[in-house]
């Protein structure tokens, strides 16, 4: 829907469908806040981002009839390329301090006509990529090329960060294993300044590189620090429990496997009985001279986590009765059946197809509980129930296939309090 309402706006309005396009980009945060650009700023007005790149292409063809506004915007905001990332460098605070509706020879005076090239400048963003080399001032001063700089300089400025710069000078790195690009981009996803260029060529070597990427795997935004600190020493309980995930196909190797495991065993939510569930979902996966089955086995190294609330509870292999206490959390909202108050997540892991019953045996409060298949989202969920019990709930004969379920110990109208909740899981 999002994609059919730009593409409708940039028909209807190209030039107000780029000034949105352009701050929404440039915005480091989703809400308000305090000194920060959000993109609720950009929605409320596309000129929050300021009107330098609008002034600046109002110069370059209002001013000129010939030329097209809105190709103009679209290359402002993504980055020009060429020497006029230079000369919209050197005009931009100027043009930003301009009216939009400003006299053209007011915005041309802003704008030099010839791209400058500053070469310490240039050669102190290459240094910052790892991409200068010590000739580069002398050679710059000798041989200016605007283009080049004024690329780099657009690289920047547009957050394409060192990856965007090395494609200006054309410099193409090594190749990084599917392993780094991954422990990179997890990194990448929790912190919009993070350079995954240059976080691919720090990447550890196996094994270090794989016991990380299992912690970051397993573990949530804020919580990651812990896991680039930890070196391939491998956990010696890992080996069982990987010699039959190898046997069973979901890892190439054992070396593989038991770094994977090491990382998430070392993870902030693993727990004390990471081994525990591990080894017992994978005695129902692959039973003792029985046919393992692949998609059970791979389930039991799938991380489980709730991006909105991340400290939750792990039922036992096979069930079992949990004390819980909602006091004081938070919630991310009611399900459907009600609800909304502090609530506590209880991850359920299914080895195998399975009649599945949760019931609330006591509770200081009236709870309201609900499932779902995916923790953070809200549409995924499969059974909700509230005072199916008297004041407590339960949710009886769910008919569960093979994978991880979130239970959500929640409260009728926002109630809060503590409780036992007993899960238990019959194989069919």
């Amino acid at each position: 829907r999002c994609e059919v309402q730009c593409d409708d706006l940039h028909a209807a309005d190209p030039v107000t469908g780029a000034l949105y396009v352009g701050c929404i980009l440039s915005a480091p945060v989703c809400q308000s806040m305090p000194g920060e650009l959000a993109v609720a700023d950009c929605l409320d007005d596309p000129e929050a981002a300021g009107r330098a790149c609008l002034n600046f292409c109002r110069a370059e063809t209002a001013c000129a009839p010939a030329a097209d506004l809105s190709a103009c915007l679209t290359r402002c905001v993504g980055g020009f390329g060429d020497g006029d990332g230079l000369r919209f460098a050197a005009a931009e605070a100027c043009l930003d301090r301009a009216a939009r509706d400003a006299d053209c020879a007011v915005l041309q005076a802003c704008i030099p006509a010839e791209p400058m090239v500053d070469c310490a400048a240039h050669c102190g963003r290459l240094d910052d990529c790892r991409l200068a080399d010590a000739g580069c001032e002398a050679a710059c001063q000798a041989a200016p090329d605007a283009n080049v700089a004024g690329c780099v300089a657009d690289a920047v400025r547009t957050g394409q960060e060192c990856g965007g710069v090395a494609q200006c000078i054309g410099f193409a790195p090594p190749r990084p294993s599917a392993a780094c690009v991954e422990l990179c981009a997890l990194q990448d996803d929790c912190d919009r300044a993070f350079d995954p260029y240059l976080c691919r060529l720090d990447c550890p070597e196996p094994p270090a590189l794989d016991v990380q990427l299992g912690c970051l795997q397993a573990t949530v935004c804020g919580r990651q620090a812990g896991c680039l600190d930890l070196a391939g020493d491998l956990n010696a309980a890992c080996a069982a429990p990987c010699a039959t995930a190898v046997a069973c196909g979901v890892f190439p190797d054992q070396a593989t496997c038991e770094a994977i495991c090491t990382g998430q065993a070392a993870g902030p939510f693993a727990g004390g009985g990471y081994f525990d569930r591990l080894n017992a979902c994978l005695a129902a996966a692959a039973p003792a001279g029985g046919q393992c089955n692949l998609g059970s086995a791979e389930i039991c190294f799938r991380p489980a986590l709730c991006e909105a609330l991340p400290d939750v509870l792990v039922a036992p292999p096979g069930g079992g009765r949990l004390p819980y206490n909602t006091v004081g959390r938070q919630s991310v909202g009611r399900a459907n059946c009600g609800g909304g108050g502090p609530q506590q997540v209880v991850v359920i892991t299914v080895a195998v197809a399975s009649t599945v019953d949760i019931v609330i045996l006591d509770a200081t409060y009236d709870p309201l509980i609900h499932l779902r298949r995916s923790c953070d989202d809200p549409a995924s969920e499969i059974a909700c129930n509230d005072d199916s019990n008297g004041l407590l709930s339960a949710l009886r004969g769910q008919q569960l296939a093979p994978g991880t379920y979130f239970l959500y110990l929640d409260g009728f109208a926002g109630g809060q309090g503590s409780g036992t909740v007993e899960i238990t899981i019959r194989p069919n």
